[in-house]
Formats: C-alpha cells, structure tokens, sequence
C-alpha cells in the first residue's frame, strides 16, 4: 500500500492518495460492507490526514464510488477473458453466468455495493454494464441470428436480469436453502432456454 506524503499536494500526490484511500476503503468494504465505511477508519488505514481525504475525494461517497468503479472493472476484465476461453457462444454464455456467480460468492460485500449503494453520481444499469450487456449481446448475435437488434438488446438486459436474480437468490443459501450445485444447473438451464436451445 502506497504511504502519501504531508505537505503540499501536487498531481501525482493526489493520485497516490486517492489511491491508498480507495485500496483502503475497498478493503473496509470487503470485510465489513459499504455501510460500515468511516473517513476516519479509511484516513488511517491509507496512512493521511482525515483532512486529507477531501483534498482527494468530493465526499466519502465518492470514495465508495472509486471502490465500485475498481469492482466492475475487475468484473468486466474477469467476463471478458471467461468469455474469449470458450469455443462457441452458448459455452461463452454459460461461462460468463458461472463466472459472475464465483465473483459475487467471493466478494459479496463489493457486489452489494455495486447495486445497493446510491449516491448523486450514480448512472444507468445499462451505461454502468454496457460492457458486460456487450459481452452477451455479441454471443445471442451467434445463437439468435434471426432476431432483430432491439430484440437482442432486450434479450441480454433480461438475461443479465435472470442471472443477477439467480445468482442473489443463490448467495442467501441459508434463507432460499438453494446448493452451489443448484445454481449452476439453474443458470445452465436458463441460458439455454434463452438460447432457444431448450
């Protein structure tokens, strides 16, 4: 973790400290929830100044903003490279379902904050996803050929819905009682009815 100087702030100083508060805060985040996120505790944890944070950052939510902006990132590289292993488009599919379902069972709390937080600086589901909507669009395009390009878009906003949906009923396993084993066949199975392949 980078350690930011005291003094004056110049360009690259900001940089190096809004990017030790926002590795700080992510790691706050992970353990313990966006919620539980405190300027102070992030202030200490990057090695600054609690002043320091708003020479960096609008407002702590613009920090949990920076935090969601490194989650979906990592989410979109991580379905992009699930994506490009695959042979065919439905295998693509399946894999990219798979995949986002082990990105949430392994940072629960980052992919809350990416649909449960809300600040003034929030955007469109669409424009936030457009990259991970783009991954499926292009494979329906291969497994759809027929189907018009409005249809197809609305096609992978509801597939993306239907795994999302999925996948958070598959994380409280406690509450809905549904196995790992489960969810995997039930996105499986919705994939491929989507792909006209049931």
């Amino acid at each position: 973790m980078a350690r930011v100087s005291k003094g004056n702030p110049n360009p690259q100083d900001t940089r190096d400290r809004r990017e030790a508060l926002t590795e700080a805060a992510e790691r706050r985040i992970a353990a313990k929830g966006y919620s539980a996120l405190r300027a102070r505790d992030i202030a200490a944890d990057a090695g600054c100044a609690l002043g320091a944070i708003y020479l960096a950052f609008e407002d702590l939510d613009a920090v949990i903003e920076a935090v969601r902006e490194r989650t979906l990132k990592r989410l979109e590289e991580n379905a992009t490279q699930a994506a490009r292993a695959e042979r065919d488009a439905l295998s693509a599919l399946k894999a990219l379902a798979r995949l986002y379902f082990a990105f949430a069972r392994e940072n629960p709390n980052l992919w809350r904050t990416l649909f449960e937080h809300r600040s003034k600086r929030d955007v469109s589901a669409e424009e936030r996803l457009a990259p991970i909507f783009g991954l499926i669009e292009t494979r329906l395009t291969s497994l759809r050929p027929t189907l018009p390009p409005k249809e197809r878009k609305l096609l992978a906003h509801a597939l993306f819905g239907a795994v999302h949906g999925i996948v958070a009923v598959g994380l409280d396993e406690e509450r809905w009682g549904v196995k790992v084993s489960e969810v995997a066949w039930q996105l499986d199975a919705m994939i491929e009815a989507a792909a006209g392949r049931a």
